[in-house]
């Protein structure tokens, strides 16, 4: 048996096969047996056996074998089968010579999709992947998936050759690999974290090849996933913040105010920084400090601190010797404490010591932030601690401050930080050490000796870390080398980053690339953050510095510009590792895809690096909190019946949206509950502008009706949400709960007037004009009234009119209402008596009661009297008909015609005050007349004439006398 390079163990192995009545045929190529015939008399020799195979067709192809230890080119095999007719010599193998090609592990897979830098990707995206194999062995994959570029915060991976859970594609070896060059695909499991950034990188292997993992991409691919809608309010925590951009110098001996600059939005205190008149007293501020300070002088102390009013944090006075001449060796600086706000101004101050003529103390890029931490106090998420009980150190790392706490969601992000105010109490002695412990991970571990007693440095150290919902104990601990040295104060803070709406986090465990001097700046962190909206940004990071004789010096930038001055450069002894804390606020920062870099240079003879770097970032916004409620008004009162509930959101990825909003009538949302979803139903939604009228776009206003009447004078409780269909499809959390209180009942209605007249008689008018006078609790107009007029003032009677509810010029509150013009049934002139009732409904949709009854009383129409013919015309063709005129209310009076007895028909209609009308006739008929006063349609009885014959006749005289 020959071997490879590749192996790692072999052995020579010769097999004497005697083919003469020496060997059973039965074992002839066999796997497991052997005849062993001792023939020479030498009994007792040792005889073993090593690895005898029991595996199938192991060395009995004789045109090859295959077998699963020799994959992955480990060893070769080889047989060779001798035979000899002298049974006296051997047959033998001298020289064996092997031809074989060494096999390669693939090439770097491509990561196909999703594209660098994308956006908007599902909460369980796929992740493609192409690699080719030199060997065109079949491969299997595996990708890792972070939330930071150095693929070191929050970590998963998904090796294909341990599951084939969630791999799709595969074409080859029972559908459990990949061909070379096939893409394969991988879907996520379980949801990703909504509008976070996630980085990927993929390796592949070839099992039936040199099955070696191949090596992976050098720089991960990153995409952010899809984001939930959001309020539209600019949900900023309060924030202050006052800066020293250039350098700012001082010879007044002792500590002297610093002028700064305070930014749009703050107030700024006498000498620019932040005025008193800015907090909210009682509130708890984060005071953030960051910046640098040094002399130009070898002898002389510079220093930082921030006082309130008059009064000094004290923990926070920095007082250090940088023991260089050049003002280019600048000692960072960084110190926070949670404050309980009040009227006081907040500023910094520089501290020197004096020196020589012309020397002076310096500080730069001092920047001051005032961040109202109370909501994230009581949501647990902020904790902190700040120790100024100081003393004496000793050589074991000991707890200053500590914080203990269990988070309430898995897995979140912390910006952890930390600061430790030393008290140098000999010169030349041992080192100053300060560390995070998180659960007893050691992190950020900086080391500095003393240069001159009674140095007070004040130097940050922080981190960033994925922490489960389990206990967490976040220590910042100290000690020294030996007995020398003291410590004054202490605090520790862990921030939660996904409180906030935008965030980033990067942490590199271990050294960073060593920096040669001169060096070009190095980038020791790289983040791709996706801001949801124009804010306020900040953006921290830090490291331990190990200048090995070197001097280093960082900064941060945004898309290559800076957002700090560069810090650091300060030289102190060999062994040194000193923690350098950089950090700033961007005051409207726009939105979209930001790239931020914490680079570091060396800029003396030597190397340098960089050790336990992270860098953090977040936005002030808070995370999205459902769509914004925005009418009715929060606590709105007189509100309608039916009101209409508005409500907006914005989605960061410009998704169309649709609304959900629940309906209760108390604040805990859980009595007589009703739910408007619109997923489900369009039913009183309006406003909609996309997709078919059934979805909103970005930002677009909804409007829900409410489909029935509320209860009168009743508060209701409310709450929205929103959801993105194409993009995560996922309801956001809920808006916070607002209230309204519907309108009260109008009061009845008064003094109505019929005919401008309360409770007429005599009313001649056939559709008299009805009003009356609106007055409401809530001083509301009315825009809707009801009449009913009745024979019985009970309404029991004839109806005559029902308006029903009739629309009406809007009447304001006290107001007496439009006349409304009688549109019943045909009153009866004959002194008949109606009632009438009112009712109003004001604008808001409330129904008043009914008023009190009025009435009136219809006046006579009263008919003609001595209707009669007077025939004058001999011809007998035309005939006079008279009457009395004795009515005063009448308008006219209809005459109507009987001829030869038949049907009356209408033959004329007179003026009022006729009396008289003179008709053509036709000799030989009968006629007859009647008469009634009219009015408006109405008609009084009719008075009747006697009948005429207009017939011609003989005429007989008797009796008559003649004298």
């Amino acid at each position: 048996m020959g071997h490879t390079v590749n192996a790692d163990v072999f052995k020579w192995q010769r097999e004497y096969w005697p083919v003469l009545n020496n060997t059973l045929s039965t074992h002839m190529d066999g796997i497991t047996q052997l005849t062993l015939r001792v023939t020479d008399g030498s009994e007792g020799r040792s005889i073993w056996i090593d690895d005898l195979r029991s595996v199938d067709n192991y060395l009995t192809n004789p045109a090859g074998s295959t077998i699963t230890s020799s994959l992955g080119n480990r060893y070769m095999q080889y047989r060779v089968i001798n035979t000899s007719v002298d049974p006296a010599v051997s047959s033998a193998v001298t020289v064996v010579n092997m031809d074989y090609n060494l096999n390669m592990a693939p090439n770097i897979p491509t990561l196909d999709s999703p594209s660098n830098l994308s956006t908007g990707q599902v909460f369980t995206p796929q992740l493609k992947t192409t690699a080719i194999d030199s060997d065109l062995d079949y491969v299997r994959y595996k990708i890792e998936l972070c939330q930071n570029p150095h693929m070191t915060i929050g970590c998963q991976t998904f090796d294909q050759t341990s599951s084939q859970t969630g791999w799709s594609g595969q074409n080859t070896e029972t559908s459990t690999a990949y061909t070379s060059g096939t893409q394969a695909t991988y879907t996520l499991q379980t949801n990703l974290t909504q509008g976070t950034t996630y980085y990927w990188r993929s390796y592949a292997i070839d099992p039936a090849g040199l099955n070696t993992w191949s090596s992976t991409q050098t720089t991960p691919y990153s995409f952010v996933v899809n984001a939930i809608s959001r309020s539209t309010q600019n949900n900023e925590y309060e924030r202050f913040i006052a800066r020293r951009e250039s350098s700012y110098p001082s010879t007044s001996v002792g500590w002297a105010s610093i002028t700064g600059s305070a930014e749009t939005g703050t107030t700024a205190s006498t000498n620019g920084w932040i005025a008193g008149s800015n907090f909210t007293v009682g509130d708890k501020y984060l005071i953030l400090v960051w910046g640098s300070h040094q002399t130009d002088s070898s002898s002389s102390r510079s220093g930082i601190r921030v006082k309130h009013g008059s009064t000094s944090f004290t923990e926070s006075e920095a007082i250090e010797i940088t023991n260089q001449t050049s003002s280019s060796y600048k000692t960072p600086y960084f110190w926070f404490t949670v404050w309980d706000g009040l009227n006081e101004n907040i500023e910094a101050e520089i501290y020197w010591n004096g020196g020589a003529p012309g020397t002076e103390a310096r500080v730069e890029d001092v920047t001051l932030i005032a961040l109202n931490v109370t909501d994230l106090i009581t949501a647990n998420n902020l904790k902190y601690n700040i120790s100024n009980v100081g003393g004496p150190l000793d050589q074991t790392f000991t707890s200053k401050s500590v914080v203990s706490f269990t988070p309430a969601t898995n897995n979140d992000l912390w910006w952890i930080m930390g600061y430790s105010k030393a008290n140098f109490t000999q010169y030349n002695s041992d080192d100053y050490q300060a560390r995070l412990n998180i659960n007893g991970s050691i992190k950020s571990t900086m080391t500095t000796s003393v240069i001159y007693d009674s140095d007070t440095p004040v130097y940050g150290i922080g981190t960033v870390a994925q922490l489960p919902n389990s206990v967490q104990n976040i220590d910042l601990e100290l000690r020294e080398s030996g007995d020398n040295h003291d410590w004054d104060s202490a605090g520790v803070f862990a921030l939660r980053l996904n409180s906030f709406d935008s965030f980033m986090a990067d942490h590199t465990a271990g050294n960073g690339p060593t920096m040669s001097t001169p060096s070009d700046w190095v980038e020791q962190n790289s983040l791709d953050i996706l801001l949801r909206k124009t804010g306020s940004f900040i953006t921290a990071s830090g490291a331990i510095v190990d200048d090995a004789g070197a001097r280093v010096i960082n900064r941060l930038q945004s898309s290559d510009i800076n957002i700090t001055d560069d810090i650091g450069g300060w030289r102190q002894q060999a062994g040194d590792r000193l923690a350098v804390t950089l950090g700033d606020i961007n005051i409207g920062y726009t939105s979209g895809l930001k790239n931020i870099d914490m680079d570091s240079q060396t800029t003396l003879a030597g190397s340098a690096s960089l050790s336990d770097t992270w860098t953090v970032g977040f936005s002030l916004e808070r995370a999205g909190s459902g769509p914004n409620l925005d009418l009715p008004v929060n606590s709105a009162t007189n509100q309608k019946l039916k009101p209409q509930l508005r409500v907006t959101s914005i989605d960061p990825d410009s998704d169309t949206l649709k609304y959900k909003i629940d309906f209760c009538t108390d604040l805990a949302m859980t009595l007589n509950c009703q739910t408007f979803n619109q997923v489900s139903s369009q039913t009183g939604w309006s406003g909609q502008n996309s997709h078919s009228s059934t979805r909103y776009t970005s930002g677009t206003q909804a409007t829900y009706t409410i489909q029935s009447d509320l209860s009168i004078n009743s508060t209701y409780y409310w709450r929205a949400y929103s959801i993105d269909p194409d993009g995560t499809n996922t309801f956001t959390p809920a808006s916070p709960v607002h209230s309204f209180t519907t309108t009260q009942t109008p009061y009845a209605p008064t003094l109505i007037e019929i005919e401008g007249v309360t409770n007429p008689t005599e009313v001649s008018d056939i559709t008299p004009e009805i009003s009356a006078v609106h007055t409401d609790p809530d001083g509301d107009s009315a825009n809707f009234i009801q009449i009913q007029v009745n024979t019985a003032s009970d309404f029991t009677g004839t109806s005559k009119w029902n308006t029903g509810q009739l629309a009406m010029t809007t009447t304001a509150n006290g107001v007496r209402s439009p006349l409304i013009i009688y549109g019943g049934s045909a009153l009866n002139l004959q002194a008949q008596t109606y009632y009438v009732r009112v009712k109003f409904w004001d604008v808001n949709g409330a129904e008043s009661p009914w008023s009190t009854t009025a009435q009136f009383t219809m006046d006579t129409l009263d008919p003609p009297t001595g209707c009669h013919l007077v025939d004058s015309d001999l011809t007998d063709t035309s005939i006079v008909i008279r009457w009395n005129d004795i009515s005063t209310i009448e308008g006219g009076y209809r005459i109507q015609k009987s001829t030869n007895g038949g049907t009356f028909s209408t033959l004329i209609d007179k003026a009022a005050d006729s009396v008289t009308h003179t008709d053509t006739i036709v000799p030989g008929f009968t006629y007859s007349y009647r008469i009634a006063a009219s009015l408006s349609g109405l008609y009084s009885t009719y008075c009747t004439t006697s009948t005429s014959d207009a017939n011609p006749g003989n005429i007989r005289f008797e009796g008559i006398i003649f004298q």
